[in-house]
């Protein structure tokens, strides 16, 4: 009995911990669908990720390399040690099907975008396509995107081209008008066929 007792302590213990932890993270912008900036190992080049899950179990994420899940105190460590940074930007997690957000003037002047990987990635991105969230944006971007994906990676630069039809427009979760990434809250099949000058 007295066992039971001490188990019974502990969880409510825990219990009320988690829930301060869920506080915490909440008002810092970690929640389904934001989309965050990952800092851990580039300050100037971060990863683009877009919060699943948030709760009890922990705090689990998509991004370009796939995704991933951590404790609700290591999510709230990467969140006090500046390395995950909200954008203030929300897409859709994935389970929400049938909900659309709001369209933007912004994409009706755009016919192409460009998306930078590395070589390394390429048989993922033909068998799965480009896993949400992911950066599209000018050529420049795409090729700077590139180079931090190859320091991650290693092989090559590779620079994907599609047409801006190719996307579902009211998928897009746009940054301040002069800035030039567009990020993609859905997951997108890719035609690779030839290379052309490192572009795709």
């Amino acid at each position: 009995m007295k066992k039971l007792l001490t188990e019974w302590r502990k969880f409510l213990k825990e219990s009320r911990v988690s829930t301060q932890y869920l506080q915490k993270l909440e008002a810092a912008g970690i929640v389904p669908g934001a989309v965050i900036r990952d800092h851990e190992f580039s300050e100037e080049k971060p990863l683009i990720i877009k919060i699943e899950k948030v709760d009890e179990n922990g705090v689990s994420w998509t991004d370009s390399l796939g995704g991933g899940e951590i404790d609700l105190y290591s999510a709230l460590e990467a969140v006090n040690s500046g390395d995950w940074r909200a954008t203030g930007e929300m897409g859709l997690p994935s389970y929400f099907k049938g909900i659309d957000p709001p369209k933007s003037k912004r994409l009706d002047n755009i016919t192409e975008l460009f998306y930078g990987t590395s070589t390394a990635l390429k048989d993922s991105l033909v068998e799965n396509g480009v896993p949400a969230p992911s950066e599209w944006g000018n050529y420049e971007l795409a090729e700077s995107n590139a180079a931090a994906s190859v320091d991650r990676h290693g092989g090559e630069m590779m620079v994907v081209s599609l047409s801006i039809d190719d996307f579902d427009k009211s998928k897009f979760s746009l940054y301040e008008e002069k800035d030039p990434r567009l990020v993609y809250t859905e997951d997108i099949k890719l035609q690779i066929q030839k290379m052309d000058r490192g572009v795709i």
